[in-house]
């Protein structure tokens, strides 16, 4: 539970500097952060701001980081197809 709770205080912090994001558990251990509006780039540098958030972590959290984005006006894909 410590490491969930760090985890997701440390995506919510990296998140939080981007206007109308919003950060999720997707069940276990997974999370989710929607970022509107950033292309692929930026939110790349969000993911790498939660890595080194958690790269001190003591509870011993591996990452595993990635980006799906979309164009406006893009056939809207489901959560199961962005996270495989």
């Amino acid at each position: 539970d410590t490491a969930i709770r760090a985890m997701a205080a440390a995506m919510s912090a990296a998140a939080g500097i981007v206007p109308g994001a919003v950060v999720g558990r997707l069940g276990g251990d997974e999370f989710c952060a929607v970022l509107p509006a950033l292309d692929d780039a930026a939110a790349m540098v969000i993911a790498a701001d939660v890595a080194a958030r958690t790269a001190d972590a003591p509870y011993g959290v591996t990452l595993a980081l990635g980006v799906a984005a979309a164009a406006p006006g893009a056939p809207s894909r489901g959560a199961s197809e962005l996270t495989s």
